[in-house]
């Protein structure tokens, strides 16, 4: 299994998000406790998202850990 493409995966759904709620890097970072710089490699797909980081990411957009990783399966299910 390719794990940097479902870390592709996960960054990406995250940006869209972010994008469909209207969330900024700085926003999202504030109201996690994620350093921005952080944030910004694993929403670059650059490092992963560890366990912690990812449920409060969800959180913050108003999402639970689930749900997030369901959308992503259902992309990853779509390009297979």
């Amino acid at each position: 299994m390719d794990y940097t493409f479902i870390r592709d995966l996960f960054a990406a759904e995250t940006r869209a998000e972010m994008a469909r709620r209207r969330i900024t890097q700085t926003a999202l970072a504030s109201s996690t406790g994620i350093n921005r710089a952080r944030l910004q490699s694993r929403l670059t797909g650059q490092t992963s998202f560890p366990v912690e980081e990812l449920v409060a990411v969800a959180q913050a957009l108003g999402l639970d850990a689930a749900e997030l990783v369901e959308r992503v399966e259902a992309r990853l299910a779509f390009t297979r």
